[in-house]
């Protein structure tokens, strides 16, 4: 808008209305009087049309605050929803990470979540309560974009209030969870089975060969947790698993002790386990794969790192020396 001192001569193009501004060649200028003037001083942000009309669009009032709104309600979710507590720790995860931890939880065995881990029915009760949440705020949201979408005036619009009328926030404790996953375990017949057989494993009247133990592993209990929890006290043939990234070992008790964090199965408490291994010959066309600690019988062949050796006496108690540092002293080469 230019003010000027003069009125304008005959040489430049006017008119009186918007329609002469839009549909004039050349565009007219158009004289304000002091209505429209003053229309524009007090609305700043009007349109041409507006301010020659003096006059606000409420057609566009309305979509300005709709557009506004609607940014108002993308902001409170972002800064305020999507939450999801577990021991007061938000674990909340969006829809399509929770699909990847299920998918990796069935190649795993367990399922991940914001770098907690969880066995199977755990992450899923979580991943469903998750679910849950997610699908109640969807329809909660959706119901105020539908208020600002069907709104016909401006006061409807700013009617909507976006920071109430959610899902209350889903705050759990890790006790709660493991609670209900065991009481949905006890309802799936196979994990029942699979428990109860876990409690025979372990029996002393069941007699079973170490082909046998290893051909049922997975039933045995891990060291450190449930039916191997630290402070177990443990007799002699107890057997437990030491499970890391990428080896799943089966142990047998060979003194009784306590279960400690500080004593893991291995060469550094070979008085207290030895490797449960598949049973061979022990002859020279079937040797023991010798994994130690293990104890040696005289005459039978082991075989280590593709070396055969026949021992020449019995050790008595577990070795945790490789067969090569024993030659002389328990073995003697045989092929190598």
């Amino acid at each position: 808008m230019l003010v000027l001192d003069e009125p304008l001569d005959d040489n430049y193009a006017k008119g009186n209305s918007y329609d002469d501004y839009i549909n004039g060649n050349p565009i007219p200028w158009i004289e304000l009087g002091e209505e429209q003037l003053a229309f524009k001083e007090a609305n700043p942000k009007a349109t041409v049309k507006e301010i020659i009309e003096a006059r606000l669009d409420e057609s566009r009032i309305l979509n300005e605050e709709k557009l506004a709104k609607y940014e108002e309600l993308r902001s409170y979710e972002t800064e305020n929803l999507h939450e999801f507590f577990l021991d007061d720790q938000d674990i909340y995860i969006p829809e399509y990470d929770r699909r990847s931890a299920l998918a990796d939880g069935a190649i795993v065995g367990k399922i991940t979540i914001m770098g907690l881990e969880f066995d199977m029915t755990e992450g899923k009760i979580l991943i469903g309560m998750m679910d849950k949440y997610d699908n109640d705020l969807t329809t909660a949201l959706g119901d105020k974009r539908k208020l600002i979408s069907i709104a016909t005036t401006v006061e409807q619009v700013r009617a909507v209030d976006v920071q109430s009328g959610y899902p209350d926030k889903v705050s759990v404790t890790t006790a709660y969870i493991q609670q209900q996953a065991k009481e949905k375990d006890a309802l799936d017949p196979q994990k029942v089975a699979v428990e109860f057989f876990r409690m025979l494993v372990n029996d002393k009247s069941l007699s079973l060969s170490s082909n046998e133990k290893l051909d049922v592993k997975v039933l045995f209990p891990i060291w450190g947790q449930e039916g191997a929890e630290f402070g177990l006290s443990v007799d002699t043939g107890f057997c437990l698993r030491v499970v890391k990234e990428d080896t799943d070992i089966l142990y047998e008790v060979i003194q009784p002790h306590t279960l400690s964090s500080e004593w893991e199965p291995g060469l550094s408490t070979a008085s207290l386990y030895k490797v449960v291994d598949k049973e061979h010959a022990g002859t020279i066309d079937d040797p023991i794969p010798y994994f130690p600690p293990m104890e040696i019988f005289k005459d039978k062949y082991y075989i280590q790192n593709a070396d055969v050796y026949k021992c020449t006496r019995d050790s008595g108690t577990p070795l945790s020396h490789n067969l090569k540092d024993l030659v002389g002293l328990y073995v003697e080469v045989v092929q190598g």
